[in-house]
């Protein structure tokens, strides 16, 4: 069975992989033409241009640290949608016990005696 490989999970990873690749391919591609056009510069600002953009990936591209208002924001959103959770689960449950006490309710007056008078009843 093939081995399945999972991706990178840093994002910097991905983003050297495909500068690397691309760096690759312009390589690939601008040996050949220095050999037409006599131009030895080219591989040369293949290269640079790739190290400089996998410096900035790697400089630049840092997870971001979470600072204290960031957390306290979190941990309130996070005790709201507990508390609206458990309100959602009160309302569930006062639904079904409205439900089955309105059929049982219903039940009640089908199964009453019916009783009937030929006029006013006077106490």
């Amino acid at each position: 069975m093939p081995e399945v490989k999972t991706p990178p999970k840093d994002r910097r990873l991905v983003a050297t992989f495909g500068i690397m690749g691309a760096a690759l391919g312009m390589l690939a591609l601008c040996i050949p033409l220095c050999m037409i056009t006599d131009n030895d510069a080219l591989p040369l600002w293949t290269i640079a241009s790739s190290a400089v953009a996998t410096l900035g990936v790697w400089f630049f591209g840092k997870p971001k640290a979470i600072d204290e208002r960031q957390r306290k924001e979190i941990k309130e959103l996070q005790t709201t949608i507990v508390e609206l959770k458990e309100r959602l689960e009160n309302v569930e449950v006062m639904n079904r016990f409205e439900t089955k006490l309105a059929e049982s309710h219903s039940e009640e007056e089908e199964n009453a005696p019916v009783t009937r008078t030929m006029g006013p009843v006077s106490d």
